[in-house]
């Protein structure tokens, strides 16, 4: 691990997150929509930081829409919903008092219409204090390498895109995998160098304290199969 915080972080016990970029990769024979290369980013070039401040949590967005209508056949659903729009229409609030005075209102077998999942997000902090004036740099050093990897690149007309990582967790003398990532991009990068509104510096200009918060969000949806 080329890129580490704390430096002496692979030699210790603690658990610890590793990011990895790569690089997009367009195959011109077939489309230009960039497609995923996997060994185009030299390793070394992972961070490996401890666990987030914040915890680690994932969140699975599943949507389910009311819908009207789905309860019944097509034929009769079209036929009860074409009765209650022309009524309204023609007869408008004295339909509403008509179902207000009987207690009753045209059935509009509602339900649930499930309408896919989608894309999962995650946001990392860390709040990052060196011990010396050579952690505070490779905590610049982190930070730069976000950067470089989150910005696109322009050429001519073209916009490269950014890389994107893989985020693996890492337990030591144990074996667990509590978080499937699929690939990430970075979606927000937000660094807070003064975080106490104390500006206090080594002699070399770093600050003794930086606050990093990264938010990524996965590239593919997450299915049954993957588990």
């Amino acid at each position: 691990m080329a890129l580490k915080f704390p430096l002496d972080l692979d030699q210790s016990n603690y658990p610890f997150i590793l990011f990895t970029p790569y690089e997009w990769i367009t195959d011109g024979k077939r489309t230009q929509t960039p497609v995923i290369k996997k060994n185009s980013q030299p390793p070394e070039r992972s961070i490996a930081l401890p666990l987030p401040t914040n915890g680690l949590m994932e969140s699975f967005d599943y949507n389910w829409d009311e819908a009207e209508n789905l309860q019944i056949g097509t034929g009769a659903s079209a036929a009860l919903k074409f009765l209650k729009n022309q009524l309204q229409a023609q007869v408008g609030e004295i339909f509403q008092y008509t179902q207000y005075q009987v207690g009753k209102m045209m059935n509009d077998f509602a339900s649930l219409a499930y309408g896919g999942v989608g894309f999962r997000d995650f946001t990392f902090e860390f709040s990052m204090i060196p011990n010396n004036e050579s952690e505070a740099q490779a905590i610049s050093d982190i930070i730069l390498e976000f950067k470089r990897n989150s910005l696109p690149d322009y050429t001519n007309s073209f916009i490269a895109y950014p890389n994107f990582y893989t985020i693996n967790t890492f337990f030591p003398q144990i074996d667990v995998s509590l978080i499937k990532f699929k690939d990430l991009v970075i979606t927000n990068l937000t660094c807070n160098y003064f975080p106490d509104s104390l500006v206090t510096i080594f002699r070399t200009g770093q600050p003794i304290k930086i606050d990093l918060s990264i938010t990524v969000k996965e590239l593919d949806k997450q299915r049954r199969g993957d588990y």
